[in-house]
C-alpha cells in the first residue's frame, strides 16, 4: 500500500521522519538532508520535503513554499505559493524503484489543495537515482564532473596541460593543501570567502552570515568538509567548502586571494580534493559550472575533466495555469504602477518572478 506525506522542518517528529528516511538510503545524497535545507531556511517560507513509500521503494523531495502575498506585487494574494529546491542540486531521490506516477499523483494533489501554482526543480546530475519529472526537464546549463575511480596517473594525465603545469608551480613554489575537518581554520575561510565575493560583486544571496556556515560544521559534520591551501609562509591563500555523499564530492564555496592565483593555488587545491576523493573511494567530484556558457569559469572547471561535460537540469512545472497567468499579469500592472515597464525574460521561470526585462535588450 503507498503512504505519502509532507514533513515539516519546523516539526521536531517530522524532522526526525525526514532524517530516519534519509539515513536508510545508501546514497545519503547531501541535498536530502533535513539539514542541508535548514542551512537556507527563513521566517517567510515553508522547508517542507515530499516523502513517499510503496512496495518498490521510497522518495524524498525536499522543497520550500514561497507566500506569494508577500511579494511588492502580491498583496492581498490568499492561500497562493510556489514552490522551489534548495540551492544546488535536487530531487526527488528514490531508494529502490517507487512508482513514479504514485509519488506525483499525491504531490499534485497536495499542490492544489495547498494553493501551490508551480515549481521550479533543481535536479541533481545523476539522473539514474531520481525520479522523472511528469512535464519533463530543460537544460539550463553545464556542469562538469571529475570522475575520481580513474587511476591517480591516470586522472593526472587527463588534466589539461595548463592544470598540471599550475600544480607543479605551486608545489615549486612551497604551496601546500590539506583538509581542515575540525574547521581550524574557519575565520580564515570566512575572510577569504567574502573578500572572492566582494571582488566578484556577488548577489546578495551568497553572502551568507557566520550561522550559515556554523551550521555545516555542527549539523552535517561527516558531509560537509574544509580544505586550505597555505604558502610557504603557513599563511591560506586559497580554500574551499566541499560537501560530501556516499558516492560523490561537491565543489560548494570558496575564493582565492590575489597572490594565490599566478602561483596555481586554485589548481592545487582541486587536485588534492581529486586525490582525497580517490583515496577515500568516491565516485565523482562535481566541480560545478560558470555563470554563462563557455565563460572563463567554466573553461576552467572542464580543464581537469575534459570528458566530464554535463547537463545541468531543471524542471519547470505548473499545476495551475490560469492563476499562472493572472500572477505574471499582476506583476506588469504592478511594475507599470511604479513608473516602470516590465516584461518577463523568455528563460526566467517562474515568469512572475523574472527581472525587469525589456524585449530591445534581448
Amino acid at each position: 500500500m503507498a503512504e505519502f506525506s509532507i514533513l515539516d522542518l519546523g516539526s521536531p517528529l517530522d524532522r526526525q521522519a525526514w532524517l530516519r528516511s534519509w539515513k536508510s538510503d545508501p546514497d545519503r545524497e547531501v541535498f536530502a538532508h533535513p539539514e542541508y535545507s535548514a542551512r537556507f531556511a527563513n521566517p517567510q517560507m515553508k522547508t517542507l520535503c515530499a516523502w513517499f513509500r510503496d512496495s518498490g521503494g521510497e522518495a524524498l523531495f525536499p522543497f520550500t513554499l514561497r507566500d506569494l502575498s508577500l511579494e511588492p506585487w502580491g498583496q492581498g494574494l490568499t492561500r497562493c505559493w510556489d514552490l522551489t529546491t534548495p540551492y544546488g542540486y535536487g530531487g526527488p531521490f528514490r531508494v529502490g524503484a517507487p512508482s513514479p506516477e504514485g509519488f506525483w499523483d499525491g504531490f499534485s494533489r497536495w499542490v492544489k489543495e495547498q494553493g501551490v501554482v508551480c515549481g521550479f526543480i533543481r535536479r541533481s546530475l545523476f539522473k539514474e537515482r531520481l525520479l522523472p519529472l511528469p512535464e519533463g526537464e530543460r537544460q539550463l546549463a553545464l556542469n562538469v564532473v571529475r570522475p575520481l575511480r580513474t587511476p591517480l596517473e591516470t586522472m593526472w594525465m587527463e588534466y589539461e596541460h595548463k592544470v598540471r603545469k599550475n600544480v607543479n608551480k605551486a608545489r615549486r613554489n612551497g604551496l601546500t593543501c590539506r583538509p581542515d575537518p575540525d574547521w581550524d581554520f574557519l575565520p580564515d575561510f570566512l575572510e577569504i570567502y567574502r573578500f572572492t565575493m566582494d571582488r566578484r560583486n556577488a548577489a546578495a544571496f551568497y553572502l551568507f552570515d557566520d550561522a550559515f556556515f556554523d551550521g555545516f560544521k555542527s549539523n552535517l559534520p561527516n558531509n560537509a568538509l574544509l580544505f586550505h591551501v597555505h604558502d610557504a609562509n603557513g599563511k591560506i591563500v586559497s580554500t574551499e567548502l566541499i560537501l560530501i555523499s556516499t558516492h560523490h564530492i561537491y565543489s560548494f564555496l570558496g575564493g582565492t586571494l590575489p597572490e594565490g592565483f599566478p602561483v596555481g593555488a586554485n589548481d592545487l587545491l582541486k587536485h588534492t580534493i581529486n586525490e582525497w576523493g580517490h583515496d577515500h573511494g568516491l565516485e565523482d567530484f562535481v566541480i560545478g559550472g560558470g555563470y554563462r556558457p563557455g565563460d572563463g569559469i567554466f573553461l576552467y572547471k572542464k580543464a581537469f575533466a575534459p570528458d566530464g561535460v554535463r547537463p545541468y537540469l531543471v524542471g519547470n512545472l505548473v499545476w495551475d495555469p490560469e492563476t499562472y497567468s493572472s500572477l505574471v499579469a499582476r506583476r506588469r500592472a504592478w511594475e507599470w504602477s511604479q513608473g516602470r515597464e516590465w516584461d518577463p525574460s523568455p528563460t526566467f521561470f517562474p515568469a512572475f518572478r523574472s527581472p525587469a526585462y525589456l524585449p530591445d535588450q534581448a
